[in-house]
């Protein structure tokens, strides 16, 4: 699947629906990261083995995108290494998703 077609719409969809909480825009931002940091765990096969690394969040047309790297056990119980990752709301997208997909959110949003 071609995820570069639908990721920045995706990302900007899935903070629409998350108009309660937060308050002051760092309150939101930060809100933003854990809540993208409970989506990329789901996605990986050791949730628990999560290390995050340089994650912050953007704000783009109003809504809070979050970037950041993720380290995690893989299915032969070692690190896999560093992946960079984007998402909004519970919309995540890991470089396994598509290295292209996730370079031009990075270049789009300015992670």
């Amino acid at each position: 699947m071609n995820y570069r077609l639908i990721i920045i719409p995706l990302l900007l969809a899935g903070t629409a629906a998350c108009n309660s909480g937060p308050k002051t825009p760092e309150d939101k931002k930060s809100w933003a990261i854990a809540d993208v940091q409970i989506a990329v765990k789901s996605r990986l096969r050791d949730p628990d083995s999560a290390q995050f690394s340089n994650v912050h969040a953007i704000t783009y047309d109003g809504q809070n995108i979050v970037c950041g790297y993720v380290n995690a056990t893989n299915g032969f119980g070692g690190k896999s290494g560093q992946q960079r990752f984007v998402g909004a709301g519970s919309a995540v997208f890991l470089e396994e998703d598509g290295a292209d997909a996730v370079n031009e959110a990075w270049s789009k949003f300015g992670c």
